[in-house]
Formats: structure tokens, C-alpha cells, sequence
């Protein structure tokens, strides 16, 4: 149904743009920061997780291809950290696109993720799903993850 394949450049600038405007947008509906400094604070975010872009040591940024458009549906970021346990994965950001959602790409494309990581030598995958991410949080959970620990945040202006 899919593949997990790595960006291309062109493919890679525009996850970039994707990035920027999501991210910008979750730090501000999270009370992290305001909206006009927002892009500017993802751009930059972005660039200290990924100062070499696509060749990043530790950081896989793929494309998540359906296999029957010959198109990519999403983009998928993951790194492989060191744990107490071994190493693991991370998944950094998640994203099927719009046109795309709820076709089944998104459980899809885990589930080759668990194959590639594996293959990397990583025991555990983890991911972090903000609280108002329904969707997602129901997709890991339907597939499996389970919570690991939550963090409470009040936002007191």
C-alpha cells in the first residue's frame, strides 16, 4: 500500500514549509509563543534539530508513498536516539496530508516504520501526540503505543 522512501530535496523543502507552519502553529495554540514570532521560531527550531538537512546524522526524513498514486501521501521524521535499554526511535513529526487521511496510509506507514526500525536496531519506537491530536492519539493507540508518561500544562495569563 505504501512505501517508506527518503525526501528528495523537492520533497524536502516543501515538508520544510509544511513544518514551519504546523509547528509555529501548535507552539501557539499551546501558549509557547506568539503568533507573529512564530515561523520565525519554528524556522530556526527546525534548523538546530536539522542543521545538514536531509544528511543530518541520526535523522531519517522519509517520504510516505502510496503505492498506487506513485505519489507521496505524507512525510514521516525520525531519529534513532541511545536509551538506558538500547536504541530507539523517535518519531519527530507525522503527517499523512489532507487529500489523503483516513485511507488507511497512516496505520500503513507505522507499520513499515516498526519494520525500519527494527532493521536499525531499535527496540522501541516512540512519538509525542499533543492532547488535542484526538485523531492521532487514536491512531497509535488502535495500533498499539502506549502512554508513557503525560505532562499537565495551564496556561495562567
Amino acid at each position: 500500500m505504501i512505501e517508506l522512501s527518503p525526501m528528495t530535496h523537492s520533497q524536502f523543502q516543501a515538508y520544510l514549509e509544511y513544518a514551519v507552519e504546523a509547528y509555529g502553529d501548535s507552539m501557539v495554540r499551546g501558549g509557547n509563543w506568539q503568533a507573529g514570532e512564530a515561523p520565525e521560531l519554528a524556522k530556526q527550531t527546525l534548523h538546530d534539530l536539522l542543521p545538514n538537512g536531509l544528511e543530518t546524522p541520526g535523522h531519517h526524513l522519509l517520504s510516505v508513498v502510496s503505492a498506487t498514486l506513485k505519489q507521496p501521501v505524507g512525510y514521516l521524521w525520525v531519529g534513532i536516539a541511545e536509551h538506558d535499554d538500547g536504541p530507539y526511535a523517535y518519531i519527530y513529526d507525522f503527517v499523512i496530508l489532507a487529500p489523503f487521511r483516513r485511507r488507511g496510509y497512516g496505520k500503513a506507514a507505522l507499520s513499515e516504520l516498526e519494520k525500519k526500525a527494527r532493521a536499525m536496531g531499535a527496540r522501541m519506537i516512540t512519538a509525542h501526540v499533543y492532547s488535542e491530536n484526538y485523531v492521532a492519539r487514536a491512531l497509535y493507540d488502535q495500533i498499539g503505543y502506549t502512554v508513557d508518561q503525560v505532562a499537565l500544562t495551564k496556561v495562567v495569563e
